[in-house]
Formats: C-alpha cells, sequence, structure tokens
C-alpha cells in the first residue's frame, strides 16, 4: 500500500513539473521591454508611436473627447469662428457649452483634451527616458520627441494654466504638483526647444513633404517663439 501511494505521489509531482514547463513559454506578439530601447530601428519605431498618439490633437474618436472631434477646436469654440451646429438644442452638448462658455470641468471636450497632450507626452518620453543618444539617428528622434513634448506642455499651459511638467515615465501611484506658474511652463518649452534645435534636420524647401510631417529645426522655433511672446520676451521671440 505504501509504495502505491508513493508511486502516486511521484506521479502528480512529474506532471505538475510538465505542465509547469509547458505553461512557462514566451509570450507571442510582444517584445519584451528589455530588449527593445536598444537600435536605430528601435528609436524610429517608438518615434513613430509618439506621433501616432499625437495624431489625437486632430481627430480624437474616444469617449473623453467626442465623435471625430478634436482638443484644438476646444480653443476655438470659445472664439466666433466656429459654431457648435447640430441636429437639435441636445446635439453636441459639451461644444455648445464651450461656445457658449457655459461649461465646468465635467466638460468631456476639456477632460479628453488634456489626456490627449499628456498621452502623447508619456509616448514621448518613453523615448527621451529610455534612448541613449550614441548615433545621429538616437539623437534626432529624442530631439523630435523633446519638441512635441514641449508643443504637449505649451498648448497645456495656455488652456490649463500651471499644469504639471512631465519629464519622466510616471508609474501608477506617482503624484506630481502643479509648476509655480504658467510662465515657469513656458521658460521650460522654451529651453527644451532650443536644447533639441542641434540635432533636428531642416526642412528643404517648401516643395519637401517629408519635412512638413514631422518635427523640424523650423517647427522647433516656431513653439519657442511662441512661448517667448507669451513670456511678454518679443525681442527673443
Amino acid at each position: 500500500m505504501k509504495k502505491i501511494l508513493f508511486s502516486m505521489a511521484l506521479c502528480s509531482t512529474v506532471l505538475v513539473g510538465c505542465q509547469q514547463d509547458l505553461l512557462d513559454i514566451p509570450q507571442k506578439g510582444v517584445t519584451p521591454m528589455e530588449n527593445f530601447y536598444q537600435t536605430d530601428e528601435d528609436a524610429e519605431s517608438a518615434l513613430v508611436a509618439a506621433y501616432a498618439y499625437s495624431a489625437q490633437y486632430y481627430a480624437n474618436n474616444t469617449a473623453d473627447c467626442g465623435w471625430n472631434d478634436s482638443p484644438f477646436l476646444n480653443f476655438i469654440y470659445l472664439g466666433d469662428d466656429v459654431v457648435a451646429a447640430g441636429q437639435n438644442k441636445t446635439d453636441n452638448a459639451g461644444q455648445n457649452e464651450l461656445h457658449s462658455f457655459r461649461f465646468d470641468t465635467n466638460n468631456g471636450h476639456l477632460s479628453g483634451a488634456f489626456k490627449s497632450f499628456y498621452r502623447s507626452t508619456y509616448a514621448c518620453n518613453l523615448v527621451i527616458n529610455n534612448f541613449e543618444p550614441v548615433s545621429q539617428t538616437k539623437k534626432r528622434c529624442i530631439a523630435e520627441a523633446r519638441v512635441i513634448r514641449a508643443f504637449n506642455h505649451f498648448m497645456l499651459a495656455q488652456g490649463w494654466g500651471a499644469v504639471p511638467i512631465v519629464e519622466t515615465v510616471l508609474g501608477g501611484a506617482d503624484r506630481l504638483g502643479n509648476s509655480e506658474s504658467r510662465e515657469q511652463v513656458f521658460e521650460w518649452v522654451v529651453k527644451e526647444c532650443q536644447e533639441a534645435m542641434a540635432d533636428l534636420t531642416e526642412r528643404t524647401s517648401p516643395s519637401d513633404k517629408k519635412g512638413a510631417v514631422k518635427v523640424t529645426k523650423g517647427f522647433a522655433q516656431a513653439v519657442q517663439g511662441k512661448a517667448l511672446l507669451y513670456l511678454k520676451k518679443y525681442s527673443e521671440a
């Protein structure tokens, strides 16, 4: 009887060991983080993700912002250049709240815009924090990500004032406080653009289509110049 019990226990141990081996396999379709952020191709790929997040500036189909709406429109709805029309008075309610200055902190278009700029910043920080500037490609990718991140903060400061400046990938428990002032954010934007310019490419001519759809030295100068205008540093701008 003891021999039978021993054999059954041994079989159970073997079966458990076999099952664990069968389950201990690499996840398909996923690149481990420790194996990424190494090559120039990785840098280009990570930068493409940052641009993809930034596309939400122009068309955000999430529940936060509404159907095919843009965070940029929040700034325009407050003026007279756009009318938030619709089928009836209940259509486009969030946009109409902005248009008639009846919005509060529960407005989904404002929260959606706020989130979209920080989502893009998160993707930019993945590039900036994880790559070493040891090749021209990596330097350029980091520089482009820095300017996109600076542009995000420039827009956030315009709309929300002394927002947190996010320079690292945050964990779930991280809580950043607001900046001291809106001017501090603009000063940071100016510095980021200035430091990134040396590693950026330039658009060669008005017919340079590739240079028109990515961050270039000219775009960095434009963002920096706008931030300087908000700081009333007109001669520098």
